[in-house]
């Protein structure tokens, strides 16, 4: 079998961005004075948009739509502003990525991050490789 193009997540895949996510979602909560929750509890929490993660975050009998836009609205803004301090690539990414183009492949990222987020991301911390696609 020959491959022209290897597709990539971003969040946990490329970049450990649960820190900056987590950190992100618990100043949201302590705002809104919700409880808050440990780093690794946000590893059960992400993997199906920034809506499900506020979701998942909010203490259940707070679960509305009302408080769920709110909530992810002043998350999308602070993650914006955030989303660097301490996220980084995983340690084998860079040889990883420099092999694949090396033999010639393609790259690609989907991520259900928002599309902006994503390409900032990218931008920031990936930027020396080629991606043909990057699309949030």
């Amino acid at each position: 079998m020959i491959f022209e193009a290897v597709l990539f997540d971003l969040d946990g895949t490329l970049i450990d961005t649960l820190s900056d996510i987590g950190d992100a979602v618990n100043r949201v909560l302590s705002n809104k004075k919700f409880p808050t929750h440990a780093i690794s509890a946000y590893r059960k929490f992400v993997g199906d948009g920034s809506r499900m993660l506020i979701e998942r975050a909010l203490p259940k009998k707070f679960r509305k739509d009302k408080i769920i836009d709110a909530c992810l609205k002043e998350y999308i803004e602070d993650y914006t502003r955030n989303y660097n301090v301490k996220s980084k690539l995983y340690f084998a990414i860079p040889n990883l990525l420099d092999t694949l183009m090396a033999k010639g492949l393609r790259l690609g990222i989907l991520s259900n991050k928002p599309d902006a987020i994503t390409k900032k991301c990218v931008k920031t911390f990936l930027s020396k490789w080629d991606f043909d696609v990057v699309f949030g």
